[in-house]
């Protein structure tokens, strides 16, 4: 991350008073905040150096029998997501330009990481589609696909905690390392239907009518990838402080310990443990007129509808 030498006249602190001991811009980030209206930041050292990789395998096969043409389907994706954050992150706000000479920070933040986290993705789809051409004028398109979303799991050695009871979060605790976040659902399937007719056959002047529908599945991860953000239980913890000096000293000055408590002013991420899968209902009717051997007439009607659609909820509990 870039360090900026000047800022209106103001030269950079030495890297003692930026970071604790031991630590320095290769391994933790300093971050000076002023709202101005036009909120000017500050920033030296590392921040994250995060990590997507996907394998997707896709595979079909195709053949004929007699007014059919048949197709079956594979649709694999493997993704891993690792986290290699910054150690030690400190970050204070100012109120304004005139308030930040006077060292007293409105906010301050003290944030310690692991600087190791990784989870697995896998989602698997099957499906098997058949073109009937039932006359010269009508064809129509069947199909079902099924897929398979389970929550991320762990890799690498890290264990996400799946959140027991998040129902009521005065009372939600941790459950068992490594567990699932949410349980499997099977029963993700998706038909699909589709009909093509022709009702004016003319060269030419051909009149033909299209209507279909189907299910459509997401993915369903979603915001599960926050088990891995930074600052946050078990790979992290943050210390917050109101209205104290800078730097900060003595005990504030120490870098909170990773997998502290995963309920307080840091949120663990909790998920409903009978998420079901994101889904879509599409469906669609269209007429296409020819006019003549180079134009062509098209009214269609497109209509979705999404269910079970992800949804994140913030949770303040009241101070004890």
């Amino acid at each position: 991350m870039a360090v900026l030498d000047n800022f209106g006249g103001a030269t950079v602190p030495p890297t003692s008073v930026l970071f604790p001991p031991g630590l320095s811009g290769q391994d933790a980030v300093n971050l000076f905040f002023i709202e101005t209206g036009m909120a000017t930041i500050v920033a030296d050292g590392k921040n994250v150096e995060n990590r997507l990789q996907q394998f997707n395998f896709v595979d079909n096969v195709s053949f004929l029998a007699g007014k059919h043409e048949l197709k079956v389907g594979l649709d694999y994706r493997h993704i891993t997501s690792s986290l290699s954050p910054r150690a030690f992150l400190e970050f204070r706000l100012f109120s304004s330009a005139q308030e930040a000479p006077t060292g007293v920070a409105v906010l301050a933040e003290s944030e310690g990481d692991k600087t190791n986290g990784a989870v697995l993705f896998q989602n698997t789809g099957l499906y098997a589609q058949d073109t009937f051409h039932v006359t010269p004028r009508l064809t129509i398109v069947y199909g079902l696909r099924w897929d398979l979303n389970p929550p991320p799991t762990e890799l690498n050695g890290f264990q996400p905690y799946p959140v027991v009871g998040i129902e009521d979060p005065a009372t939600a605790t941790l459950g068992r390392a490594g567990a699932p976040l949410w349980a499997t659902t099977y029963n993700n399937f998706a038909p699909r239907l589709g009909i093509n007719y022709a009702l004016w056959n003319h060269a030419g002047w051909e009149t033909v009518i299209r209507a279909g529908g189907g299910t459509f599945y997401d993915l369903g991860s979603g915001i599960s990838g926050n088990v891995l953000a930074a600052g946050t239980f078990p790979l992290g913890a943050t210390d917050f402080f109101f209205g104290v000096p800078y730097p900060l000293a003595g005990a504030d000055a120490v870098p909170p310990s990773p997998g502290g408590t995963p309920f307080g002013l840091t949120a663990y991420p909790g998920f409903d443990p009978h998420l079901k899968v994101p889904r879509t209902y599409q469906w669609n009717f269209a007429v296409q007129q020819l006019l003549g051997a180079n134009q062509s007439l098209s009214l269609t009607y497109l209509g979705a509808g999404g269910r079970k659609l992800l949804r994140q909820e913030n949770y303040v509990l009241p101070p004890a």
